[in-house]
């Protein structure tokens, strides 16, 4: 197993005593700071912890027309000629202008890192700065793991995966959310093994409740019906239909429960029990969506998502913040945040409705086994699944790098 933040030694890299560290923040339109709602809010989370923690941040945000067209044209040329997706994203092209644009900014000032939420923003990037990503997976990981990395033209494949060797051969940091994501890149790419290191994300939460407030929730919860909760708006991927199924096995054998989906409708002609909530889409960016959300998390017992595929899944990390023991598949980078037996169970990718629903009857049947569950939840919210910790373990990692270098 490689570096985990568990092995770093904070205190050691501390902003106590060392002047502020200078980043430049390379941004794509899907990586904008500025927008709670982009990339499900993960590089608006990441920017204000570094910010809190005294980081002076420069964004560098990316322009993407470069050839637009050209890019367009060849994924119309896979998709109707050859049946197959063109990554547009991945283009060299645009890779490479990407790469002029942040040599530009980083000639002109000072800094001590170049960081970057993504891979293929600083693949081909040549500068004296030390690189810096933080990702929930290599271009090797996703490649036939989502729909939307599947069928994909040969062309586009070469370019992603040399996109990524490109900058794991220079990277200082190549920094990955899971042990599953920095193993794919560990197994399928050259890189360094002390560049490589785990840091899991936090929870997109702008203020969780304190630990107190979920200890007495978590011993206040009613047990006449027990809630389960689904957040996801992809109905497949996220395995809705099985946890349907679930569902249906547990209503059978007589236990009592009730399933809210958020997030996503039901295909066309499904049937659904009188014990399925649908909410639909929620916009967490906003208020109310935030608090529609949080009000579920809270009214909850048990966080249950048998996901499909699932590179990371940053609501398991706001189910914790919440005191909820986690049910999910083991798969991608789940189980660097879902503990078996521990705060919750995790099942292979060919369990079936009646192994879910098993399992949910021992997490829910003894009371003790369920508290134990749900704090040990929060626990590990406290320890390793939040903004404030994960964003102090990259610095101590950026300013460890740069001793090392001194």
């Amino acid at each position: 197993m490689m570096e985990s933040d568990q092995s770093i030694e904070l205190n050691a890299f501390t902003q106590r005593g060392h002047s502020a560290l200078r980043i430049a923040f390379a941004s794509s339109d899907y990586l904008d700071p500025s927008r709670i709602d982009s990339w499900s809010g993960l590089p608006f989370f990441i920017w204000h912890s570094l910010e809190k923690l005294g980081v002076e941040l420069t964004l560098l945000p990316l322009a993407s027309n470069h050839r637009k067209f050209w890019r367009l044209l060849k994924f119309a040329i896979a998709k109707i000629l050859f049946r197959k997706r063109y990554l547009r994203d991945r283009d060299p092209g645009l890779l490479r202008s990407y790469a002029r644009q942040i040599e530009s900014v980083l000639k002109r000032g000072e800094f001590d890192f170049l960081f970057c939420l993504g891979t293929a923003e600083v693949a081909f990037v040549q500068s004296e700065v030390p690189i810096a990503f933080w990702v929930d997976a290599s271009f090797a990981g996703m490649l036939n793991f989502y729909d939307s990395f599947t069928g994909l033209q040969e062309i586009s494949i070469l370019e992603g995966n040399a996109a990524d060797s490109a900058l794991l051969g220079r990277a200082a940091l190549a920094i990955y959310s899971s042990d599953w994501a920095a193993n794919t890149a560990k197994a399928n790419y050259a890189v360094l093994p002390d560049r490589l290191h785990v840091v899991r994300f936090g929870a997109n939460l702008k203020e969780a409740p304190s630990t107190s407030q979920i200890h007495d929730l978590i011993d206040r919860r009613d047990r006449d019906t027990c809630r389960l909760l689904l957040i996801g708006v992809d109905w497949t991927r996220k395995g809705v239909d099985i946890a349907l199924e679930t569902l249906d096995a547990l209503t059978k054998r007589g236990f009592r429960a009730q399933l809210t989906i958020i997030g996503c409708q039901p295909p066309p002609k499904t049937q659904l029990p009188s014990n399925v909530d649908i909410v639909g889409f929620v916009d967490k960016g906003t208020a109310q969506g935030q608090a529609l959300i949080e009000r579920h998390l809270r009214e909850s017992h048990i966080f249950f998502m048998p996901s499909r595929a699932e590179a990371y899944g940053l609501v398991f990390c706001e189910a914790c913040a919440f005191g909820m023991p986690c049910v999910a598949t083991d798969v991608g980078g789940v189980g660097s945040i879902v503990e078996n037996g521990v705060n919750g169970w995790l099942l292979p990718i060919d369990a079936c409705g009646e192994d879910y629903a098993r399992r949910i009857r021992e997490l829910w049947s003894d009371p003790s086994v369920y508290k134990a569950a749900a704090r040990n939840s929060r626990r590990l919210y406290e320890e390793r699944l939040n903004w404030d910790v994960a964003a102090t373990q990259v610095i101590a990692l950026m300013r460890k790098h740069l001793e090392s270098k001194a």
